[in-house]
């Protein structure tokens, strides 16, 4: 009998699974970059607000041109500077933060460095083209440039508000070791300051690309590299350009005038009348201002019919303002030049209860004047719902510049204020009548007026800032004649300054035999050459790097007289070290 027998199955290959906790996994910190874009706004002035300069170089025609370089990114644009390497130059450093709290730094390269201001220069922040254009829209080859070196970055204008990490409350503000320029934040160079033009002399009339390049050698780094270029087209004819009518037929339409509105344009002889209509669609208070003057120019307020209602006419370039109550309907403004006057202008137009107001009233969005090298005046006035007017100006001069502040015309209990680059006080005036202020300042550095009215009154008020370039004693001659005799050289070291109003430091040495000679110029802080030159004036080599780059020239000399020859390039303002020897 067959037994039972139960067929056993061969066990399976077992696994044995253990659980254990898992480690919270790191999740890499990402960085938080900048994102620069060069804005092109007409309502604004960026880029729009062209003209051709005729008068600040004589000779030459400049292209003019206001900027804005914008961050739109994630994080700040941070630099930093770090060790000083020689007299005039620092490692600077890009500080990149991320999402975990952290950072880490970047070289950038080395910059310009002031060790008597303790800042340093962003060279070559932006670079300015003239493009030609090519069929279809194309763009072309350069014809023309201009190369800007940043005073510092910081924070002017606020631009992105909505963007994720924007603060109103501006981060940078200073040209000391740390700079930058924050989420949302703008740094705005205006068409007055120096560097803010291309040369244009010898360009022919055509349709061209402006074209504006931000960090073109790409020192920062960047979430986006693809958009730091911006571009608009323009026609140079030899005149100025011309966005308002010319009649009241053709003038520029500005709409209901609910708000704010701003223009700029430019008026002279080939231009002498810019017109604007706007409509007012309630019977209200209309305030218009005309200022940013460099010569002469008028302003005028008609009624529909082309009847003058009221104008201003104030002399040089004082701002122009009326405040009128109208009734509904449409109305026009005009510009217009005084004489032979060529200038460019900025009107604005404030409708109801706000005033057209040329100032800012915070630091950040305080008023550029740009470069006080001379006079500017502004009228203006301040009042409970317009309490603080700021200012924002630098000075020109290699040594500086005396600046005289004087604060006139009150109506009220007005203060004044003259303020450094961080907003601390360093003068403070008072008082219902005229005040003024007197102070020696760096160059290179920001500084700002505030006007405001104590007790809520209204007070109307004139204030000129007028700026004179504090010039260092010239030690060198300034022609062949009169050239600062060095003697039979060895070896020797002299430190002066070159600058619009000195094109020509000239030095005469001696060698008594045949042997080598070394030039150096260095301690630059702007763009300066040299020549070295025989006997009879005629130049035997020469060293004309560009920027702040340091001059040499090694070269065998025979026994004889010779002559060195130091200048600035174009308008350039620098001191200088000049150093000589020979074996």
């Amino acid at each position: 009998m067959a037994s039972n027998r139960t067929r056993s199955t061969p066990p399976a290959n077992r696994f044995r699974l253990r659980l254990e906790g898992l480690e919270a996994r790191e999740t890499p910190a990402v960085d938080l970059l900048p994102d620069l874009v060069v804005l092109a706004d007409a309502a604004q002035g960026y880029m729009y607000d062209w003209y051709l300069d005729t008068g600040s170089m004589p000779g030459r025609t400049l292209l003019r041109l206001s900027t804005a370089t914008a961050n739109g990114g994630a994080g700040p644009l941070e630099i930093r500077g770090g060790a000083v390497v020689g007299t005039d130059r620092q490692q600077v450093v890009q500080r990149v933060y991320n999402d975990a709290g952290g950072y880490t730094d970047r070289t950038s390269g080395n910059f310009i460095y002031h060790a008597e201001h303790s800042h340093i220069h962003f060279e070559d922040f932006l670079q300015y083209n003239l493009r030609r254009v090519t069929p279809g829209e194309g763009v072309g080859e350069v014809v023309s440039s201009g190369v800007k070196t940043s005073f510092c970055l910081e924070d002017t204008a606020a631009q992105f508000r909505s963007l994720p990490g924007f603060s109103a409350t501006r981060g940078y503000f200073g040209c000391g070791p740390v700079q930058g320029i924050s989420v949302g934040w703008a740094d705005v160079y205006r068409r007055n300051l120096e560097g803010q033009w291309i040369d244009v002399t010898n360009i022919p009339p055509g349709e061209y690309w402006l074209e504006s390049v931000a960090d073109p050698m790409n020192r920062i780094a960047e979430s986006n590299e693809t958009n730091n270029v911006t571009r608009i087209r323009i026609t140079l004819n030899g005149a100025n350009p011309d966005y308002a009518g010319n009649t009241r037929a053709t003038a520029q339409d500005l709409g209901t005038l609910t708000g704010t509105v701003t223009r700029q344009d430019f008026v002279g002889p080939a231009d002498t009348n810019d017109y604007y209509r706007f409509t007012v669609a309630t019977r209200g208070s209309v305030n218009v201002r005309l200022d940013g003057l460099q010569a002469d120019a008028d302003l005028e307020l008609l009624n529909g019919s082309g009847q003058v209602l009221t104008r201003s006419i104030r002399s040089g370039t004082q701002a122009e303002s009326i405040t009128r109550e109208l009734a509904a309907g449409t109305y026009f403004v005009r510009v217009y030049p005084y004489g032979g006057a060529s200038t460019p202008y900025t009107l604005t137009l404030a409708a109801g209860s706000v005033a057209a107001d040329g100032a800012g009233n915070t630091l950040g969005t305080a008023r550029d004047m740009g470069e006080v090298n001379g006079s500017q005046t502004f009228r203006d006035q301040v009042s409970a719902a317009d309490a603080d007017d700021f200012y924002r100006f630098r000075v020109t001069g290699v040594e500086g510049s005396i600046v005289d502040i004087r604060l006139e015309r009150l109506s009220g209990n007005t203060v004044m204020q003259l303020m450094n680059e961080a907003g601390e006080v360093m003068y403070d005036t008072s008082g219902a009548n005229t005040q003024s202020i007197r102070a020696e300042l760096a160059t290179g550095v920001a500084y700002y007026v505030r006007v405001f009215i104590r007790d809520g009154g209204t007070s109307d008020y004139s204030l000129t800032v007028n700026g004179t370039p504090m010039v260092a004693p010239d030690l060198a001659g300034n022609t062949l004649a009169a050239a600062r005799d060095l003697g039979a050289l060895v070896s020797v070291s002299v430190q002066d300054t070159v600058h619009a109003a000195d094109t020509n430091d000239y030095y005469r040495f001696t060698v008594g035999s045949e042997g080598l000679f070394n030039l150096t110029l260095d301690g630059l802080s702007a763009d300066a050459d040299v020549q070295l030159l025989d006997s009879r004036g005629r130049v035997i080599a020469s060293s004309t790097n560009s920027g702040t780059l340091s001059e040499s020239i090694r070269r065998r000399l025979t026994a004889g007289t010779y002559f060195v020859r130091v200048f600035p390039y174009r308008t350039a303002n620098t001191s200088y070290r000049l150093s000589l020897s020979f074996v």
